[in-house]
């Protein structure tokens, strides 16, 4: 059987004055785990004064054991859970007392059977997940250790496994908290664009990674990705942004968003940046703001100081639970703004429709009944729009329908709404303006109208309009009771136009 084992029972010792040191400085270090568990190592040193003590972390992700404190002339490196002396013992939570290693050189890297390492004792670090690390201790001399130094190491151990544990617990809870707050806060601001949601989770994720520089660029689902638009970037130049965004083509936007299951794959693309010649490149990670192969977002981020990978990714995983949230969030707003745009939007003129103008007088009317501002209205109708359909085909009919719906967009105010009213009939709210103003306005349409040739397939068409106006303007007291006479006023100022010949702009008379 080989000199290995578990013992049974650890015997009983009195805590020397070693012992209780080190497990003193170790708990007044207990909030800087790297300075508690290199008090460990210094207890193990002194207490056994062997030549070598190391004490290493495990990472269950890449079953890589790393040095993390140790007493030794030896420089210790990286070693893999195959490549581990003794690993298999370690990972089945077994301490490890060997008096003469000369006996196990078959299985030791021949560097380290030359270091002419003759016993050792190798106590795991675990906790109830597992294994955490070793705590490992080296001699040049055969039976150097005793069954009572096995005590008191197992007991430094044990509370170095115990800091290590509530470390990762304290660093989840972080980590845990963040991601709450996150969620919480766009569930509570939903209803906010896009760009204020994408800057939120660029906040959030810069606390979650701690990096040096993190971006995040908003997308439209529609745009082919031909504009990336930054929403924030922290600790990068305005140079880098630029760069950055030359350097995300196409190909590398849609290789991620092909691969966008990151929450399960772990995939965080790497990506080079360098924004001149001089200055060292940056290694960046970029994660898409996807939901099911639609790309709203990406988030870019660097760092500089290195962590070991079951940290990065356990930190990525809480990473991608928050992008895929707000994914999902973003995907139902843009389904909701899609839905909206169908349902109030005219499909053959892509102006607003009659539901849509309706809403949105209303809205005005009371607006201006409550202040002192004016509120004008256009109703405007193609002549003879029947005779074009009879003569030239419906066709025809929709093709002048949809050029005069582009023209009503370009001619105009910012603020102005045209609608298409029903039929061949179109309105224009005119929000704080006066008579003089809305006459002017609707004489000027009606003139490009009547010199503009509609083109319907191969033929070219004249048409001209007829426009009524009814002014709303509480400062001159010409006032109508509600938006219902308004209309009612505008739609018999249109008719008068038509009496009066077609292709004129005729102003309403309030009558109350």
């Amino acid at each position: 059987m080989e000199n290995e084992h578990q013992p049974d029972n650890i015997p009983v010792v009195s805590l020397n004055d070693a012992l209780t040191a080190g497990l003193m400085t170790m708990f007044e270090n207990r909030h800087d785990l790297t300075q508690a568990l290199a008090a460990a190592v210094q207890a193990a040193h002194k207490l056994t004064g062997c030549e070598h003590v190391f004490l290493t972390r495990y990472d269950q992700v890449t079953k890589t054991f790393s040095s993390v404190a140790w007493e030794s002339s030896l420089n210790p490196g990286p070693v893999t859970l195959e490549q581990k002396f003794m690993g298999d013992s370690y990972l089945a939570k077994q301490m490890v007392f060997i008096a003469d290693l000369s006996q196990y050189n078959y299985r030791l890297k021949s560097a380290v059977a030359r270091l002419g390492l003759k016993s050792m004792i190798g106590i795991p670090l675990v906790d109830s997940n597992g294994l955490l690390g070793t705590l490992e201790c080296f001699s040049h001399e055969p039976n150097f250790f005793s069954q009572e130094q096995l005590g008191q190491l197992s007991l430094l151990a044990k509370q170095a496994a115990l800091f290590i544990e509530q470390d990762d617990h304290a660093e989840d809870c972080r980590l845990w908290a963040i991601e709450n707050a996150f969620m919480h806060e766009v569930h509570a601001s939903d209803q906010s664009a896009e760009g204020t949601l994408l800057y939120k989770l660029g906040k959030a994720l810069g606390d979650l990674f701690a990096v040096d520089g993190i971006a995040v660029f908003g997308l439209e689902p529609d745009s082919q990705y031909d504009i990336l638009q930054e929403v924030i970037a922290i600790g990068f130049t305005t140079q880098d942004v630029t760069t950055l965004k030359k350097s995300i083509h196409s190909s590398l936007l849609d290789k991620l968003l092909h691969h966008s299951d990151f929450i399960n794959d772990g995939l965080f693309m790497k990506h080079n940046l360098s924004s001149s010649a001089s200055e060292p490149k940056k290694v960046l990670t970029i994660a898409p703001v996807a939901w099911r192969k639609t790309l709203h977002g990406l988030v870019v981020y660097y760092r500089t100081k290195p962590i070991s990978e079951a940290i990065q990714a356990r930190v990525e995983r809480f990473a991608a639970r928050m992008i895929d949230y707000l994914a999902s969030v973003l995907n139902r707003k843009a389904l909701y703004n899609t839905i909206q745009r169908v349902s109030l939007t005219d499909a053959l003129t892509q102006l607003p429709n009659r539901r849509l103008f309706d809403y949105i007088f209303t809205r005005e009317f009371e607006k201006v009944k409550r202040g002192k501002q004016s509120l004008g209205l256009l109703l405007i109708d193609i002549d003879f729009f029947k005779d074009i359909n009879d003569q030239s085909g419906h066709q025809a009919g929709d093709a002048i329908l949809e050029q005069l719906g582009g023209m009503l967009k370009n001619s105009f105010r910012s603020i102005d709404l045209p609608a298409r009213y029903g039929g061949e009939e179109f309105a224009v709210i005119l929000p704080d303006t006066d008579i003089k103003s809305a006459l002017a306005a609707a004489e000027r349409f009606r003139e490009e109208v009547e010199v503009t040739a509609f083109a319907a397939g191969n033929l070219r068409l004249s048409v001209t309009v007829s426009i009524g106006i009814a002014i709303h303007n509480s400062r001159t007291g010409q006032c109508y009771c509600d938006q219902t006479a308004v209309l009612h006023a505008a739609d018999q100022a249109m008719y008068r136009a038509k009496e009066q010949g077609r292709n004129r702009v005729v102003v309403a008379k309030v009558s109350g």
